[in-house]
């Protein structure tokens, strides 16, 4: 790949942006070796694997590479947040925009620590195809941006009538098994996102869910459950955190909610299989999840960077991600103790 020089450090200028933006577009007509993307880790037989197995983000920005007719020989997967000197990376890499390095590394990413603009790599993809004359836009590709930008950021409307009795069986349940080319053609065909799927499409449809192929009405059958634990859940994660004397307000989390995943065996016993979806659609701000792996906090109250900054002193591994989450997986994993030095520095115990 051509090698491009780095713009000057810092937030650049909107004309710095919009002249990065096109000289990527230059590299992108002469095309490139490699897209890379990140992989999903899962379990598999006692053991955790990465999965080439991207999110719908990431399939979206590879959908309108090949929808505007990009150059490249194959696509390759790597771990969330890593990168690969000199590749083209959608959705991974730790950036906070569009941007090119000296190396010649580019990047359509949106996972720096920094708060921004809700915004998707398929969104900065779709940015710099249409500004450089690479494809058009449309109303159908901009609902289609809109929708994964949305779902990324867990920014559309929700309530608990539509979670409970519509969300599993709309394109917003099902955003991980959904091929992004399925999802286009829905808003190619005029319809929008919350629009129930036909009783024919759930028969015809084939998605991916729980690692393996089945119909759309199977995989719905299945959020329609997941709904109804992840609901139970929330009332039992509740009684648990008053049994163990936990706030469920607090100023910088608001009204929050603490899950604990148990290991039993191989076996991971998660109360709210559908997690901060599930919080969320129910009034609540902010979501905490700890198990034996590590920690994840996620809030919409904008206070999480100053929770951050008394999180990253006990845990040095903890990264802030978009000024929304806080990611910790260490090495040796989280015990016990650990797990109550959080709930101590999120300020969740009640005094005795």
């Amino acid at each position: 790949m051509e090698k491009i020089e780095s713009q000057t450090q810092g937030q650049p200028t909107n004309n710095e942006r919009e002249e990065k933006i096109q000289r990527i577009g230059e590299v992108l007509k002469i095309g490139t070796n490699a897209l890379v993307v990140h992989g999903t880790e899962i379990w598999r037989q006692g053991k955790r694997i990465l999965a080439l197995r991207p999110d719908l983000d990431a399939m979206g920005g590879l959908y309108l590479m090949d929808l505007a007719g990009i150059n490249y020989s194959h696509v390759a997967s790597i771990k969330k947040g890593e990168s690969v000197p000199g590749a083209i990376h959608i959705d991974t890499g730790g950036r906070e925009d569009t941007s090119f390095e000296d190396d010649g590394s580019i990047f359509f990413d949106h996972h720096g620590n920094e708060k921004g603009e809700a915004t998707s790599a398929t969104a900065l993809v779709y940015e710099t195809l249409t500004k450089n004359g690479l494809l058009k836009k449309e109303k159908w590709l901009d609902e289609f941006v809109k929708f994964i930008t949305e779902i990324d950021n867990l920014s559309y409307k929700i309530n608990p009538n539509y979670f409970e009795n519509q969300w599993w069986y709309s394109m917003y349940g099902h955003t991980k098994g959904l091929s992004a080319e399925t999802v286009a053609n829905r808003f190619k065909k005029g319809k929008p996102a919350r629009e129930p799927f036909t009783k024919e499409e759930r028969a015809s449809l084939t998605v991916w869910e729980n690692g393996k192929s089945m119909s759309l009405q199977e995989s719905c059958n299945v959020k329609k459950g997941q709904v109804k634990n992840s609901l139970n859940g929330i009332d039992e994660s509740i009684a648990l955190m008053k049994k163990q004397r936990l706030k469920t307000v607090t100023p910088e989390l608001g009204n929050m909610i603490v899950n604990t995943i148990l290991q039993q065996g191989k076996r991971f016993i998660n109360r709210i299989p559908l997690g901060f979806k599930a919080v969320r659609a129910v009034g609540y701000q902010s979501f905490v999840t700890t198990g034996n792996e590590g920690f994840f906090i996620t809030s919409q109250t904008g206070n999480l960077e100053s929770v951050y900054e008394r999180v990253k002193e006990k845990f040095p591994e903890a990264k802030l991600i978009r000024g929304t989450m806080i990611v910790c997986k260490p090495k040796q994993g989280l015990s016990p103790t650990e797990s109550d030095t959080l709930l101590e520095t999120l300020q969740l115990k009640e005094k005795k």
